[in-house]
């Protein structure tokens, strides 16, 4: 059976390709990485906001990426503030693991991670942190820039790709075959 629509397709927002709603998210990820070198700071923040569906996911996120911006904003010279804890339970959580946020840091921002020493119940052990360098602390004015950036950002919305095709009257007009997703009622 030949169906005169193969399947609804979406257009990627970064190089208006049609692809399906399931591989379209994917897609979009693979196009946003090849931009990061170009613009890392404007394609990690929308990174954070496309790639995660999940609104309160890239909320948490966004605030706890804003308090350590902020907390750099107003300290800068005090080094506790310039270091994230890659094992911080809050930052593993919230941050971490959400699309995005990692390319944020290091790439839009300038954290680098590195193994430093940390006291654990009373032994010193190795772990990693993400650190900014007192240069890129200093400039504030960049660091307020990300952070407006961040939570001002909108995630890239895919539309829907009409794919409109003309068909010739005839007597198999009547007899056109559309899969079933074609009908799906979506938002």
């Amino acid at each position: 059976e030949k169906l005169a629509v193969q399947s609804v397709l979406y257009i990627c927002p970064v190089c208006t390709m049609s692809l399906p709603k399931s591989d379209i998210y994917m897609h979009i990820q693979e196009c946003l990485l090849k931009e990061l070198d170009v613009e890392p700071l404007m394609v990690s923040v929308t990174m954070i906001h496309t790639l995660n569906r999940d609104k309160t996911v890239v909320s948490n996120c966004v605030n706890i990426l804003g308090k350590y911006l902020q907390n750099i904003i107003d300290h800068p010279d005090e080094e506790k503030y310039r270091k994230i804890c890659k094992s911080n339970k809050t930052f593993t959580n919230k941050v971490a693991n959400t699309s995005g946020s990692l390319e944020f840091l290091s790439k839009g921002i300038g954290f680098e991670l590195q193994k430093l020493p940390r006291e654990i119940n009373g032994e010193t052990k190795e772990d990693d942190f993400y650190i900014l360098n007192r240069e890129l602390a200093e400039n504030t004015e960049q660091l307020i820039v990300a952070k407006q950036m961040l939570e001002e950002a909108e995630p890239l919305e895919v539309l829907l790709d009409r794919n409109m095709k003309l068909f010739e009257p005839s007597i198999r007009a009547n007899k056109i075959e559309l899969p079933s997703n074609f009908f799906s009622v979506t938002s």
